[in-house]
């Protein structure tokens, strides 16, 4: 067992933190201005103030990463810690950035081939829920259950006990030629991709509440991040799903 002694700013120790995951294709940063928004929006959400950052400053930070790393295909990992010193009542704030980067192979589609449901432990519904944090035990503990059980995903509900998301991801059904969706009502990340396939779906798609019927019934399952686009379901609860619109929307998406 390694043992660290190196001074750790205090926002490791609460998750005190915000970040942003920025996939990078062919070199070049994808949806940049959406996860600016998103950045932006948490920031004010958990009063993280003092920190000098508009959106060129933001876009010239990940471009240096990509530059100073040579990266092609690749994950950005942009994190803000609040800083200060003290508890929970913290004390001389200064808000710091840690850029992390890794290469990637070439992005390709990914399939779920078992999606599990993981009922322990509740995502709350609050806005602090709808960006992300440093609060991750929920996934953490939801991917161990994956992991038991030999699921490749799994459905975490809310409090309401209806959809929240994935583990790392939000969740969309297809039926009747419409989408539906969770909203930032549903203990779900406002996710980057989620925006991006609404947009650019080409029908109708509801945000709302998803229920564990909803999934049941769907023609397809699909679930989508940053990182994968979207990722298609073969199999939840014993049932068999289509996958071909979640495949024409992966390639639709550069």
């Amino acid at each position: 067992m390694d043992i660290n002694r190196n001074k750790i700013n205090r926002s490791f120790f609460y998750g005190d933190l915000l970040f942003e995951t920025i996939r990078v294709a062919n070199g070049q940063a994808m949806h940049i201005a959406l996860h600016f928004e998103r950045l932006q929006r948490g920031l004010q959400l958990m009063a993280i103030n003092g920190l000098a950052l508009d959106a060129d400053r933001f876009t010239q930070l990940i471009t240096e990463e990509i530059a100073a790393n040579n990266l092609i295909d690749a994950r950005i990992r942009f994190t803000v810690l609040r800083g200060g010193e003290g508890g929970y009542r913290f004390s001389h704030a200064e808000p710091q950035i840690h850029i992390h980067s890794e290469a990637l192979a070439k992005a390709q589609l990914h399939v779920c081939n078992m999606l599990g449901l993981f009922e322990e432990i509740k995502r709350p519904i609050h806005p602090l829920s709808t960006i992300k944090t440093g609060q991750a035990l929920t996934q953490i503990m939801a991917g161990l259950a994956a992991q038991k059980y030999g699921w490749d995903d799994c459905v975490i509900l809310n409090e309401n006990q209806t959809v929240a998301c994935t583990i790392q991801a939000n969740i969309f059904i297809l039926k009747n030629n419409r989408l539906k969706t969770t909203n930032a009502l549903q203990g779900a990340i406002c996710g980057i991709m989620q925006q991006v396939v609404t947009n650019l779906a080409n029908m109708p798609v509801d945000h709302g509440v998803v229920t564990l019927n909803d999934l049941q019934e769907a023609e397809e399952i699909f679930f989508t991040n940053a990182i994968r686009k979207v990722v298609p379901v073969l199999r939840f609860n014993d049932k068999t799903y289509a996958t071909d619109f979640a495949r024409l929307l992966y390639g639709l998406i550069p």
